[in-house]
């Protein structure tokens, strides 16, 4: 029998309704239809190509653990370093080469109360200091010899201070006992005491001490 253009028309849109239903890959091709619409992309070889790469890097960590390991008890148990010790200090010097020039800066804050305190304790230390000092002088007195033993030797001054004379080994005080002298030596304020150095030192003058007689 043949069939009419009408029946072939209607089998021909039949034929592309179900065509167009039949799943197709990337290419255009018609598939099976257990298979997956993206096996034509290259989806399931690329799945499992990145599991081997995942695979590859668990094995390349467990490599670098197993070397970390390995390397830990390689290391010693016990570790000594000494550092150059001068080190600093060149730098330092290096520094200062530099720089050519450095201030030092020193601030003390006193409270306004304590500075009186201050400047009297200064002023007393300046003061003893003064004091211990040995001053190169003449005085004249009249000379008295003690009769201790060793024998002291005394000037007595019109003012009435008394300063202890501290003479040489060979100083004779014969000719010069209870005469008015005149001494050149060191002198001590704060101890009253003269150091002569030489028995030149001791000279005599006219007048005799009151109420005793010239000695021959």
């Amino acid at each position: 029998m043949s069939s009419s253009p009408e029946d072939k028309n209607r089998q021909a849109e039949v034929g592309k309704k179900v065509a167009s239903s039949l799943p197709r890959d990337a290419s255009g091709h018609f598939m099976k239809r257990s298979a997956s619409p993206l096996s034509g992309l290259g989806v399931s070889t690329k799945v499992e190509g990145l599991g081997a790469q995942i695979k590859k890097i668990k094995s390349a960590t467990t490599g670098l653990t197993e070397l970390k390991k390995n390397l830990t008890l390689d290391e010693p148990l016990v570790s000594f370093q000494v550092n150059n010790p001068f080190a600093k200090v060149i730098k330092w010097i290096d520094q200062i080469r530099r720089k050519q020039t450095t201030t030092f800066a020193l601030k003390v804050s006193i409270p306004l109360v304590a500075l009186p305190l201050v400047l009297f304790s200064f002023f007393q230390i300046g003061k003893v200091r003064a004091l211990n000092q040995e001053t190169y002088l003449s005085r004249t007195g009249f000379l008295r010899v003690s009769k201790d033993n060793p024998s002291r030797y005394l000037l007595l001054q019109t003012s009435g201070q008394v300063i202890t004379l501290e003479v040489p080994k060979d100083f004779d005080p014969i000719n010069l006992a209870n005469r008015q002298v005149l001494v050149t030596g060191y002198l001590n304020q704060a101890s009253s005491t003269m150091r002569i150095e030489t028995s030149d030192s001791v000279e005599l003058t006219l007048n005799t001490l009151p109420g005793t007689k010239k000695q021959k």
